[in-house]
């Protein structure tokens, strides 16, 4: 859930016109939330992401009480140095630095557990959902499920752009 678009046009529209106009092409499954102008010339809406927050399944076999515990004590490290091997290269970083919320909740299916993660994505580092259930030592997840993406807080060019009146509704 929660992609991003970048849509370039060839003249000005305003979002609430984009925005009827692409309903009616997105796919059978998805649902278009929101639109929002940008200036041309500002970073593209990926380079915007800062956050984004999961929904992680756990083995069955994992206790309320053991998850419960992995999370204390995961949050209440200051760091936590993390090794990440992927073919012949290995990255070293603090894992801990890019969990900015960590919480236990059952899962909707019975008797499973579920995480809930808000992990950096950002350029200071990318978290990885599966990562961090590995650092809390709870196996493989079952399910990953991204929730939404939490982008950087407008800038002051693009509200002042906006302030122009450059796309009016």
């Amino acid at each position: 859930d929660e992609e991003l678009l970048d849509v370039y046009l060839d003249e000005p529209w305003p979002p609430s016109r984009v925005k009827e106009a692409l309903q009616c092409r997105v796919g059978p499954g998805f649902r278009l939330i929101d639109v929002q102008e940008v200036g041309q010339h500002q970073p593209s809406l990926q380079a915007a992401v800062r956050w984004s927050d999961y929904l992680v399944g756990l083995p069955p076999e994992r206790g309320p009480a053991e998850v419960a515990a992995a999370v204390a004590a995961f949050l209440s490290r200051e760091t936590l140095p993390w090794e990440h091997v992927r073919e012949t290269k290995t990255r070293r970083y603090d894992i801990r630095a890019l969990v900015g919320d960590l919480q236990a909740e059952p899962a909707k299916a019975a008797g499973s557990k579920a995480l809930r993660m808000r992990l950096r994505a950002d350029g200071q580092g990318m978290g990885r959902p599966d990562q961090v259930v590995a650092a809390l030592g709870l196996g493989e997840p079952t399910a990953v499920h991204r929730l939404r993406l939490i982008l950087a807080l407008d800038s002051p060019v693009r509200l002042a752009w906006r302030k122009t009146g450059r796309f009016r509704d």
